[in-house]
């Protein structure tokens, strides 16, 4: 999907309506203009107008519909992409971490507000929204883990900081500021307080019903029941059934009439709206409708919370100032909570008016049945379990401050201290009711959510690795779900370390960022690759990295990838010797037997020798590794009898290798003596050389043998003197040439031959065997060589008797027995019981061929 098209689609849905424009935060228009917006003018101007989400034939609908879950696609791509900039800009200072935060809420915010617009785009209606809907759902739950994971963090760190710093509350005044005070000493009750606040900010911006249901455009105000009262001044009731007689707010109760059905039904919305607005944290609004509406009496109520303050009083007595300021708060408030007690338990009211009386009273028995929701439970608990929390502080403390203004303290039911409950009590009550979210993601984000307010870490850091390891299975989340989820765990953990969370599960948040390193590099998202590598320990950084390096075959990407690497302070040598091992020791594994070999080069061979060019980089250049890594290459070759592909390996080495070697070990060491190990690959590079020079040379003799040697002309048929002259030249010509053919045939016999000799007599201990005896084991490698010596060395003398045979070189061919067995080159170890029972018969049969030429059996000439 192209990001223009993608980007307009945007503008023109955050543009549709005043409402959407304002619901868009500061930086969602960020986010819009993120995208390239050069070519405009080649989107199709239907998909622009708003029209052709109102009139749209089958197949407009279908290209829409294609455009909207492609701009999904990249809408998820670009949220990738946010989040790494904000890391990256951000994770360089532990005092920044924070804004880092509100940037990923911001992120989750922006997105939410497209995806919502998305679902709400009349194109819809042929498209599957399923999908959509849990998009939209899992960018709030998102929205919401980032909030209370920075509030909750950013409160502890700031007390950590003013831990020395104890507020003494025994000599506060008023209630109001020793509740301000009792705040500032206990953390514990500062963040039952930042949860309240954080779940009705969630509701605030969630709860759609609030704006909708408005009870301002179902009653006009400024007086209640105004059915019941028409009725009442029309005297409507004598002709009709009983109605309440009265109009004051208990005179429904006491009458035990009914209301007017329309004032029931007014009264229902508007309790329920009141209740909305009282979840949402908007106690204002709901005492600014009551009063409008005429429910001064609630509306009073309502104000009822606040806690008392007389700033014209302090310890001696009132202020000398001669102008009074105003008295803040209830001071009967004590009263007040027992009478909202005592509403929120009466019978035959409205369930919502109870549930108002219950959250100002901490009733959490009736406050439950309307909170079938976690997040809504959550608030019932924290808020009441926080009001008993300050109330018995207010009452414990209040014969500690003699000096403070006396408190008259009503005895509330003892149902209401049993709700005094801690953090921990209050989670261990909702899971008791059953009520974590059975969806996935949902109870993921819960449970995320419950460790980050409990202050868990380590709970927090294994829990988010069960979850990150289970869902890459992904076999109960869409791909998008999946991916979500993964980048939020990783930023989650990376938050942590930068925020110096103590915690003993470093390794488990190492796992966390691979999990997610390995989905980018399934999505070739080499930039993110590279910054998201660097955040892992050294040795797992090499191995992170290695596998994007082995999906990357063009040159100008690897030559990206290596520049990504090197901003990033990625250890480029260990990176690509790693890629190289890697690839090579995945065939190694499966090398099939010496019965079962194949001399054909697969793609599988080009992909293994393709990637020694990332050890020949002019920017990693280790000569010693690459070399190392070459000849561990060529072995593997050499055992599957595939010598084109190991003669492939060994060209991609420059020619002057071993010098560069050298060179290299001049510059680090200022001497030229190699190390054991690299000495000896040096010399396992010359002895890959050697053989590849006989094996060159073996090949032109057998081309020389078979493909060139002169034809006989054809015996002539015809008694035709001009033919017979014709004849006669043609032979002489085809004796010349006949004799320069073998001449060339015996001259490459002797240099194949030399070739093949300078093998089977390679110095200092033979072929593919190490001179340096005190380098680091390598059990591999020495078997590899040992093989080598015992699959190709017999095979050169089989070639090299051949090859003296052919010319008839019968001498040469017995000499072929004292190199074998020349215990100074041990060349017979090689052979097995059979191949040397071969070997002695063909040189028997050379022996006797000698014999018949009047020599002796080793092939001296006799006196």
């Amino acid at each position: 999907m192209d990001k223009t098209l993608h980007s307009l689609y945007y503008s023109s849905l955050l543009s549709e309506s005043p409402s959407i424009r304002d619901n868009t935060s500061r930086h969602a228009n960020r986010f819009i203009n993120s995208f390239e917006m050069s070519s405009m003018h080649l989107l199709p101007q239907q998909l622009i107008n708003q029209s052709v989400f109102l009139n749209t034939t089958a197949d407009e609908t279908s290209v829409a519909d294609n455009t909207l879950m492609a701009a999904e696609e990249d809408s998820s791509l670009t949220l990738y992409h946010q989040f790494f900039e904000a890391n990256q800009k951000y994770s360089e200072s532990e005092d920044n971490v924070f804004e880092m935060l509100t940037e990923f809420e911001l992120l989750c915010c922006d997105h939410l507000i497209v995806t919502s617009n998305l679902m709400k785009s009349r194109v819809r209606h042929s498209v599957e929204s399923k999908d959509m809907t849990k998009l939209e759902n899992l960018f709030r739950l998102e929205r919401n883990s980032w909030r209370v994971f920075r509030a909750m963090f950013e409160d502890r760190l700031k007390n950590d900081a003013n831990n020395d710093e104890m507020t003494d509350i025994s000599v506060a005044l008023s209630d109001k500021t020793f509740v301000d005070r009792l705040f500032e000493r206990e953390p514990r009750l500062r963040e039952m307080q930042l949860v309240v606040d954080w779940l009705e900010r969630n509701q605030l911006d969630d709860n759609e019903e609030v704006s909708k249901d408005r009870i301002q455009f179902y009653s006009e105000g400024p007086y209640y029941w105004e059915n019941t009262l028409h009725a009442l001044k029309t005297q409507l009731n004598d002709n009709e059934r009983k109605t309440c007689p009265a109009m004051d707010p208990d005179a429904a109760i006491r009458s035990r009439l009914p209301l007017n059905d329309l004032d029931v039904e007014d009264e229902s919305r508007l309790f329920r709206y009141i209740f909305q607005l009282l979840r949402s944290g908007q106690l204002p609004d709901a005492k600014d409708i009551a009063q409008r509406l005429g429910y001064h009496w609630l509306s009073a109520a309502l104000d009822g919370w606040l806690l008392h303050n007389d700033p014209n009083y302090h310890s001696n007595g009132f202020k000398s100032s001669k102008v009074m300021e105003a008295v803040e708060g209830n001071a009967n408030r004590d009263l007040w909570k027992y009478v909202c007690w005592r509403a929120s338990k009466m019978e035959g009211t409205n369930v919502y008016e109870r549930a108002i009386f219950a959250a100002l009273s901490g009733n959490v028995a009736t406050l439950l049945p309307l909170c079938t929701r976690w997040s809504d439970r959550l608030w019932a608990y924290f808020r009441s379990s926080l009001d008993v929390h300050i109330e018995f502080e207010l009452r414990e403390t209040a014969v500690s401050r003699p000096e403070a203004k006396p408190r008259f303290n009503v005895d509330l039911p003892d149902v209401y201290w049993d709700n005094k409950l801690t953090a921990g009590d209050v989670f261990r009550e909702i899971e008791s009711r059953g009520t974590v979210s059975a969806v996935v993601e949902e109870s993921y984000h819960q449970n995320i959510q419950k460790f980050v307010i409990l202050g868990d870490v380590d709970s927090l850091v294994n829990y988010v690795y069960d979850c990150a390891k289970a869902v890459t299975d992904k076999k109960s989340l869409s791909d998008t779900t999946f991916a979500h989820l993964l980048r939020f765990f990783a930023h989650l953990v990376l938050s942590l370390r930068q925020l110096k969370a103590n915690t003993k599960r470093e390794s488990l948040c190492v796992c966390i960022l691979e999990f997610y390193i390995d989905f980018l590099i399934s999505k070739h998202e080499t930039e993110l690759v590279a910054f998201y590598t660097s955040q892992l320990p050294a040795a797992n950084q090499i191995t992170a990295y290695a596998k994007l390096l082995e999906r990357v075959y063009h040159e100008e990407d690897r030559k990206m990838c290596i520049l990504l690497a090197k901003n990033a302070n990625l250890d480029i040598n260990a990176i690509t010797m790693t890629v190289v091992d890697n690839v090579r020791v995945k065939a190694e594994e499966d090398t099939p037997m010496a019965t079962e070999l194949m001399n054909t080069t697969s793609g599988e061979d080009k992909k293994k020798i393709n990637s020694l060019d990332w050890l020949l980089f002019s920017e990693v250049q280790e000569w010693s590794e690459a070399l190392k890594q070459t000849n561990a290459l060529m072995r593997s070759f050499l055992l599957c009898r595939k010598v084109d592909a190991m003669k492939e390996a060994f060209q991609k080495l420059p020619e002057n290798i071993v010098d560069n070697v050298y060179r290299q070990c001049f510059r680090r060491t200022g001497g030229r003596e190699l190390s054991a190990e690299d000495d000896n690959a040096v010399r396992e590079y010359l002895c890959h050389k050697s053989y590849i020079q006989a094996n060159d040379a073996f090949a032109d003799w057998l081309y020389c043998l078979h493909n060139s040697k002169p034809r006989e002309p054809p015996k002539q048929t015809s008694k035709r003197f001009m033919d017979s002259v014709a004849y006669e030249q043609s032979m002489k010509h085809f004796e010349l040439e006949m004799n320069r053919w073998k001449d060339m045939l015996a001259q490459q016999a002797r240099l194949t031959a030399d070739k093949i000799e300078n093998v089977l007599l390679f110095p200092d201990g033979g072929w593919m065997a190490d001179q340096r005896s005190d380098a680091r084991v390598d059990a591999l490698r020495g078997h590899q060589m040992e093989e080598l010596r015992r699959q190709y060395i017999p095979q050169l003398v089989f070639i090299a008797h051949s090859i003296h045979k052919s010319t008839d070189n019968s001498v040469e061919c017995l000499k072929l027995a004292d190199l074998v067995a020349d215990e100074r080159k041990a060349i017979y170890k090689t052979f097995s019981k059979e191949l040397l029972i071969d070997l002695l018969k063909k040189l028997r049969e050379t022996s006797i061929e000698v014999l018949n030429e009047c020599s002796d059996p080793l092939g001296y000439p006799t006196l």
